[in-house]
């Protein structure tokens, strides 16, 4: 996860930005933007300020998400399990 993370990060935002920074109506028009739109979409809370306007940008998008909630679900099942782990070797 720690690695997959910043990487699918990266990759979106380049990605998005080489999609969206000349299409008419686009709010994603530099790399930094694209890198914020990136954060906010992988953790899915998704400000709403910056949006792909384009069908690429789209999919980018949604392949983004699809993978930030299973990257986070990984994170927040392997904590449990090592939470777990602590307080079933405690009861034994």
């Amino acid at each position: 996860v720690g690695v997959s993370l910043p990487l699918v990060i990266y990759t979106s935002a380049l990605s998005v930005y080489e999609a969206e920074r000349f299409a008419d109506g686009a709010n994603i028009t530099s790399f930094g933007e694209a890198i914020w739109w990136a954060l906010a979409s992988v953790t899915t809370v998704g400000y709403g300020d910056r949006f792909p306007v384009t069908e690429d940008g789209r999919f980018i998008a949604t392949f983004l998400m699809i993978i930030g909630i299973g990257l986070f679900s990984s994170l927040t099942a392997l904590l449990a399990a090592w939470v777990m782990g602590q307080k079933n070797d405690q009861n034994t």
